[in-house]
């Protein structure tokens, strides 16, 4: 799939194109081992914002909201290195239980991105995660199997 409005070129060279081949030079280890790391981070900021930076709550809900999206788009890369690119590739979790995760993701973000940040700014990133999410549903969807109910 190419995402609405992602297909753009940049001096020519087609955008996805480019994302693509980025993305298949990185390893299935290293993209788990990114999304590790990304929890290991998530993990440290949870037990660091525990009353002791309350002065600075915002800022660490923006790095919490950070590391969590790292983690996530490694996550997709995962899912697309197999389901799009037919890569051997063991995803972390089913399309449909990362697309859950990603709209968690988007309510925490947006919760966060009204505190100081303009809506319209913030449509773009809606659409794009939606969209994202769309796909990942449309992939299970393509690859489980539907019988219907016998009536014995």
């Amino acid at each position: 799939y190419k995402v609405y409005n992602q297909t753009y070129e940049d001096f020519g060279i087609s955008l996805y194109e480019k994302a693509k081949e980025e993305m298949m030079k990185v390893t299935e280890e290293q993209l788990k081992t990114a999304v590790a790391r990304c929890k290991v981070i998530f993990n440290c900021l949870k037990q660091n914002n525990i009353g002791s930076y309350a002065d600075r709550q915002e800022e660490m809900i923006e790095y919490y909201l950070a590391a969590r999206g790292v983690a996530l788009m490694q996550e997709l890369t995962l899912v697309i290195k197999a389901r799009e690119y037919g890569q051997d590739i063991h995803p972390l979790d089913a399309p449909y239980e990362l697309a859950a995760k990603l709209e968690y993701w988007l309510m925490d973000y947006c919760k966060a991105w009204r505190t100081g940040s303009r809506e319209s700014e913030l449509h773009r990133i809606k659409e794009f995660v939606g969209q994202i999410c769309s796909i990942l549903r449309k992939y299970e969807a393509k690859h489980t199997t539907h019988k219907k109910p016998s009536c014995h």
